[in-house]
């Protein structure tokens, strides 16, 4: 699990638990609850069961915690429809935006984007798209200047501007504290979950910068002609608010929390000559210690 040329990856539990791992935290005050990847949605279905069992206890728990740390992604689905809509009580709604390469060979890779928002229940959203004459007049002179100059070029369309609505399904509400751990590891619909959680205000993003990638594009895929050997490849260029490249500035934190020496030494002696860790220790995982500071502290 651990590269000796790496930090230890968090919880300190990971490695020995399921794809979604539940308990709670700080004597029953924090519900917790990990998950590795974003199971695809046709799949999901065990997942969701103890996702929806651990939701169902959370009525009376003052906070809850969502640890993605080590999440690559998968399929967005999983957590629209198994997190964010049991949970949320009232409709969520994110700023988006980005831009598609400008190349017939994407262009169904552009439209199976359109034609998925439309089959996800609870989703709903608008847009516009600006020609690349309309941005300057569009746009902040803050935007316009982090806005990457080639996606105003002709290897790029249109900058597509929108907002995407989550409505809560009335499962689960929960009026709760929502905090959402988040790594160098987050990236794909993980970190499109981290972008919905920090620009729709749902939850407290806390940890360190996530990993980047685009979120929103389905990757394009090619085939190579002598090898056969499929590989995929950016399809678009997707937006934080700031319009700065979410590939190239990546997602901060709400709450930025980095491991210093001490805390990774510390971590490596205990997992090296003690018993493995049974559950998520706040002792030896500094943004889970902020995360519990957060969630107990009087408002």
């Amino acid at each position: 699990m651990n590269d000796p040329r790496r930090p230890p990856y968090l919880p300190t539990n990971l490695g020995r638990i399921p794809n979604v791992y539940t308990t709670m935290l700080a004597e029953g005050k924090v519900a917790y609850v990990h998950i590795n990847q974003m199971t695809p949605f046709a799949q999901a279905e065990e997942d969701a069961r103890v996702l929806r069992e651990f939701f169902a206890q959370l009525k009376d728990v003052p906070a809850l915690v969502i640890d993605i740390r080590g999440n690559g992604g998968g399929d967005d689905r999983f957590w629209m429809l198994n997190i964010v809509r049991p949970l949320a009580t009232k409709p969520l709604t994110k700023t988006s935006g980005g831009t598609m390469r400008n190349s017939e060979f994407i262009r169904p890779f552009a439209d199976a984007n359109l034609e998925f928002s439309k089959d996800v229940e609870g989703l709903s959203g608008t847009g516009r798209a600006l020609e690349h004459s309309e941005v300057p007049g569009a746009l902040t002179p803050e935007q316009l200047k982090n806005l990457p100059p080639e996606a105003l070029g002709p290897e790029f369309g249109p900058l597509w501007i929108g907002e995407t609505t989550i409505s809560p399904s009335g499962e689960y509400p929960y009026h709760g504290k929502v905090f959402l751990l988040v790594d160098h590891n987050v990236y794909s619909s993980a970190q499109g979950f981290t972008e919905f959680c920090k620009g729709s205000g749902w939850a407290t993003v806390v940890g360190e910068y996530t990993g980047g990638s685009n979120d929103g594009f389905t990757p394009a895929m090619v085939t190579l002609p002598n090898s056969r050997i499929p590989i995929f490849f950016a399809a678009g260029m997707g937006l934080n608010p700031d319009f700065t490249a979410v590939e190239e500035a990546l997602t901060a934190p709400d709450v930025l929390v980095e491991r210093n020496p001490e805390d990774i030494v510390k971590l490596v002696e205990v997992t090296s000559s003690g018993p493995l860790f049974t559950k998520p220790s706040p002792d030896y995982d500094p943004a889970l210690r902020e995360c519990l500071r957060l969630a107990l502290e009087t408002p």
